[in-house]
């Protein structure tokens, strides 16, 4: 797994900065791990479908749900803490982070 600079980091947070956090927006962040995650999730249940493993089916499925739920748990613990964070956020340091200046 890639780690991710100060710099990206930084414009994450300018994109996300006084926008609506809804899962819409979540999914455009998070698109490619969703594909990976759906695609090998049909693929498996489509297997143990056909095999008619109907238990392993069900765990299966209860993963995929539950990696969705957590994920909704996730954004909706973020929107609740968020006016904080942006009260307390040094905001002209992370411009300056964006723009790949070194901070301190």
């Amino acid at each position: 797994m890639s780690r991710i600079d100060d710099r990206t980091l930084a414009l994450r947070m300018l994109e996300a900065r006084g926008k609506e956090l809804t899962f819409g927006w979540f999914l455009q962040r998070a698109w490619k791990q969703y594909t990976i995650l759906g695609s090998m999730g049909t693929a498996a249940l489509a297997v143990l479908g056909a095999m008619q493993a109907w238990t392993a089916f069900a765990v299966v499925a209860g993963m995929l749900v539950g990696a969705v739920a957590r994920d909704n748990g996730w954004l909706r613990q973020y929107r609740r803490m968020r006016p904080f964070s942006e009260k307390v956020t040094d905001w002209p340091k992370v411009q300056r982070l964006a723009d790949g200046e070194t901070v301190e």
